[in-house]
């Protein structure tokens, strides 16, 4: 079983940002590792200032689970163009990095980030 680095294990000790946005103007996006089941669904909403909220549910590996947390944080009262150009992998990087067997994770947080913001985008 791989480790994660310490930032990323703090993350996954204390998810930040897991739950559900339930507002009517949410856009949601999915992200999957069919290889090992994981599943991530991620949540996006604008506040008042047009700046997005972000919160994940998340099934699977250590891995997604502490990327998604702390991708949620760094998206946090960001601006839609500026989330769509957020360095998802070298964000990771910097908090310590995945080994080969859990870079799924970026993956995965990535295809979940572009849904949601392509939902947002279109209002659906």
């Amino acid at each position: 079983m791989s480790r994660l680095p310490q930032i990323l294990t703090q993350h996954l000790l204390n998810p930040c940002n897991s739950g559900v946005l339930t507002s009517n103007s949410a856009a949601l996006g999915r992200g999957e590792n069919p290889a090992c089941g994981d599943v991530l669904v991620l949540y996006l909403d604008l506040d008042i200032e047009g700046n997005l909220e972000a919160r994940f549910q998340a099934k699977g590996c250590s891995a997604v689970i502490a990327v998604a947390s702390l991708i949620t944080q760094a998206l946090q009262g960001l601006a839609p163009a500026e989330a769509r150009s957020l360095p998802i992998e070298s964000l990771v990087t910097e908090a310590g990095g995945l080994d080969r067997m859990q870079s799924h994770a970026i993956r995965v947080m990535t295809r979940a980030l572009g849904e949601a913001l392509d939902g947002l985008a279109t209002g659906s």
